[in-house]
């Protein structure tokens, strides 16, 4: 997909536009949106955002044999590390 990002003050209702030599006989798409609408938009705490949460994502890789030793996992990687020093 080729695009082009235009960011001008419009002072009028006509527009021009150079640089769509490349764009001539392809059907394009244009979409117009302020500035201040595009920020909102990508704005962490806009209200009404649609969020997709990863809670439980890695579920099917978890090894039950393991919840034990996660509670010294710690104390475990520490001892190694600095058991010598």
């Amino acid at each position: 997909m080729e695009a082009i990002k235009i960011r001008k003050r419009i002072n009028s209702s006509s527009l021009t536009i150079s640089n769509l030599d490349k764009f001539k006989g392809k059907d394009v798409e244009i979409i117009i949106i302020t500035e201040q609408e595009l920020l909102a938009e990508n704005s962490p705490d806009r209200k009404g955002a649609k969020t997709k949460s990863v809670a439980g994502i890695l579920e099917r890789y978890k090894d039950p044999l393991k919840k034990a030793k996660e509670a010294i996992a710690w104390g475990l990687a520490v001892n190694g590390k600095y058991a010598n020093s």
